[in-house]
């Protein structure tokens, strides 16, 4: 049997520009193990091995550095309409874990640890209001897929029987070109790669980017 073992998080208390808090994948044969999930897992995850479908999570202890990223990965795994039922186990006090946890998701249309369907009620006011934590996102995503010609350039050397009598050894002209193209079917009126790979830590969420200019230019290189 296969084990491989990745390390999404290995930091301490507090996360680090190279380093996140603690969360630990394991692949033995076909299952995905998860040790810890603390704040940055998915995102680390999404880094390296893309949005892995976990079959377990294991919480070693309660301390927020090792869970905090635990309720984004639950609610990441429902926008993804994500069917499988996924096994959470803990220290004593898990299921009270999961009852305050569960506001922060908002509510989660897969099994849950019992094996049945979270049913929790949501009160029209946080569901549709920013007081949810946007739990109401999946009624307004939009496929993102993009094509874009960010950089186009062409350049012409001049035959040095034009100017074979300067001190030139050769001229080149050259046109070019930044984002000069994108085709987004699917998000109109906006740039997705603004969004979609985040602007601080609103990683998908549109809050009126701008979108990235459109510049053409020209230049002349002289060679001695």
């Amino acid at each position: 049997m296969d084990l491989e073992v990745t390390f999404l998080g290995t930091g301490a208390s507090v996360p680090s520009a190279r380093r996140s808090t603690a969360a630990v994948l394991i692949a033995r044969g076909g299952d995905r193990l998860l040790f810890d999930c603390g704040e940055g897992t998915q995102r680390q995850m999404q880094r390296s091995l893309g949005l892995v479908q976990v079959d377990e999570i294991y919480l070693t202890h309660f301390h927020a550095d090792h869970m905090l990223g635990l309720p984004g990965l639950l609610k990441t795994y429902d926008l993804h309409d994500r069917e499988a039922p996924l096994r959470v186990f803990g220290p004593p006090g898990l299921k009270e874990l999961f009852t305050m946890a569960r506001e922060r998701p908002g509510t989660l249309n897969w099994a849950s640890t019992t094996g049945a369907t979270d049913t929790t009620h949501v009160s029209g006011q946080d569901y549709w209001g920013n007081s949810g934590k946007y739990v109401a996102a999946e009624g307004f995503i939009l496929d993102a897929s993009w094509f874009r010609i960010r950089e186009a350039s062409l350049s012409y050397r001049i035959p040095l029987a034009v100017y074979h009598k300067s001190p030139f050894t050769h001229i080149d002209v050259s046109v070019y070109g930044r984002n000069l193209f994108l085709h987004a079917p699917n998000y109109p009126h906006l740039d997705p790669e603004q969004n979609a790979l985040g602007i601080s830590n609103a990683v998908g969420l549109e809050f009126n980017a701008l979108p990235q200019t459109r510049s053409i230019g020209a230049s002349l290189k002289f060679g001695l």
